[in-house]
């Protein structure tokens, strides 16, 4: 029988694997240009958001559904709590202060590096260049794991003008994300 004929053993993928010239330099490469193109990302998608914020408070939107209400900070706060709290301390206002943005680069890192690393050996990933991987974080962190882990609000609590909001800056995060991913893979030759 021909190697294509059959269902491959679990020795023929290792082997398919191993035959990859140079695959666990490429997947580390990949992984380390993701995370430092997500730090980045994180950043601009911050500013992105800021911008936002800046623009609503020009046109006196204070209160109701349009009001600026932190999106970035509020999260990664609950997130530094609830791991503090597992670890037996409980964060005063100022130890959150400082831990949310420290939560919040570390997961635009983590989720970079598997971007990255996932990239390199399936560039449809990329589709978009980098705005389908945003949207499914948009889909995956904010409408579903962070609501599921009680650190934001529900869904359906919310104005969709949040939503809106954190659509673009999810969108413009996997933009970045995927521009500097390969800016920085193509510097490394």
């Amino acid at each position: 029988m021909r190697r294509h004929d059959r269902m491959p053993h679990h020795d023929d993928v290792d082997r398919d694997v191993d035959d990859l010239p140079g695959a666990g330099s490429r997947l580390l490469g990949g992984m380390l240009a993701g995370a430092l193109a997500g730090l980045v990302a994180g950043y601009v998608a911050d500013r992105l958001l800021d911008t936002l914020d800046s623009a609503a408070r020009a046109k006196g939107v204070t209160r109701g559904p349009y009001a600026v209400t932190p999106l970035i900070g509020v999260p990664g706060a609950r997130v530094a709590q609830a791991i503090s709290e597992k670890a037996g301390h409980a964060l005063t206002p100022e130890e959150a202060r400082y831990a949310a943005p420290v939560v919040h680069y570390l997961s635009c890192a983590a989720a970079g590096a598997v971007y990255g690393g996932v990239a390199e050996f399936a560039p449809w990933v990329a589709a978009g260049v980098g705005t389908a991987f945003g949207a499914g974080l948009f889909v995956g962190v904010d409408l579903v794991a962070l609501p599921s882990l009680g650190v934001a609000e529900p869904p359906a609590a919310e104005p969709p003008v949040l939503h809106g909001r954190r659509l673009a800056a999810r969108l413009a995060f996997g933009a970045v994300t995927d521009v500097v991913r390969r800016v920085l893979r193509l510097v490394r030759g």
